[in-house]
C-alpha cells in the first residue's frame, strides 16, 4: 500500500464510543485495525473515548426508561479496569489519547489514565463544573461549539 505524505500536520481522530459493544476484546480489536490503517500515513492519529460515571450521570428513574441512549449506555457499560485497559493499549500502539469526559469523577478517570487531550461535547458546553474541573488539568482541550452561538463560544 502507497504511503501517503501531507505539508501540514493533522490530527485524525477513530471513535471507540460505543461502537466496541462492551467489549475490551472487540475495543483492541478496532484499536489493532486502526493501527493497520494509520501505518501507511504520517498523519497523527488519536483515539477518542467517551467516559460517564453511569450511576451519577444517569438518574435513578433514568435506567427504566425506554430511552435508546440510556440503554445504549447501560448495554456497552465496561468497567473501570477495562477502560484503563483500552487506554495503555491506545497508548502502547502509540495514538494520541482523547476522552470526553461527561461528568467530573470522569475527569479523574481521564487523568489516571494519562489523556492526552480532553474533549467538551457540545452537550456539556454550559456545564461550568464540568468545564472547571477540566481546565484543572492543564491539558489540550477541543470543544464542541455544537450550534452556541458567539457569546457562548467566547464564554466557553
Amino acid at each position: 500500500m502507497k504511503k501517503f505524505l501531507y505539508k501540514k500536520k493533522f490530527l485524525f481522530l477513530f471513535e471507540l464510543a460505543n461502537n466496541h459493544n462492551g467489549s475490551k476484546k472487540n475495543a483492541f480489536k478496532l484499536i489493532d485495525d486502526a493501527k493497520s490503517i494509520a501505518k501507511f500515513s504520517n498523519i497523527e492519529f488519536g483515539f477518542k473515548l467517551q467516559f460517564r460515571d453511569l450511576k451519577t450521570f444517569l438518574h435513578k428513574d433514568g435506567k427504566k426508561t425506554k430511552n435508546k441512549h440510556v440503554k445504549r449506555f447501560l448495554d456497552t457499560k465496561l468497567k473501570k479496569k477495562d477502560y484503563i485497559d483500552i487506554c495503555k493499549y491506545i497508548k502502547k500502539k502509540n495514538f494520541k489519547l482523547i476522552i470526553t469526559p461527561f461528568d467530573e469523577s470522569s475527569v479523574d478517570l481521564a487523568k489516571k489514565c494519562k489523556v492526552d487531550i480532553i474533549k467538551i461535547a457540545s452537550c456539556s458546553n454550559n456545564d461550568w463544573p464540568l468545564i472547571e474541573k477540566i481546565a484543572t488539568q492543564k491539558k489540550p482541550v477541543i470543544a464542541s461549539t455544537g450550534g452556541i452561538d458567539f457569546d457562548e463560544i467566547d464564554n466557553l
